[in-house]
């Protein structure tokens, strides 16, 4: 599985009702076609993978790896983050980096 980050977002957080922000990067990482043994369902020709990693935020529960049917596909579902910042919005305040709120 390839580790070369092809698109990074720097973010900052805090939790909810605190005022201390701390930085979050988000990478997502080329894509790759999947091969036989490396994951534990059957797939066609060509299905790829596409792996997106949440630094910062001590915890490894929302990184993920987004399949497609093709490079292409699965680098495309990877890049739409925004759900995945909405199920971190519940727990942490998120902010750009010039302070202006994510979500609003």
């Amino acid at each position: 599985m390839s580790m070369e980050a092809v698109a990074t977002r720097e973010l900052e957080f805090s939790p909810k009702g605190e005022t201390a922000r701390s930085p979050l990067t988000i990478e997502v990482f080329k894509p790759f076609q999947l091969q036989p043994g490396q994951v534990s369902f059957n797939f066609a020709p060509g299905t790829s993978g596409c792996r997106v990693e949440f630094k910062g935020l001590g915890t490894s529960k929302f990184n993920s790896i987004f399949y497609g049917a093709d490079l292409l596909q699965a680098l495309q579902l990877a890049a739409d983050i925004d759900p995945i910042l909405r199920r971190i919005n519940k727990e942490y305040e998120l902010y750009f980096l010039d302070g202006e709120s994510y979500f609003e």
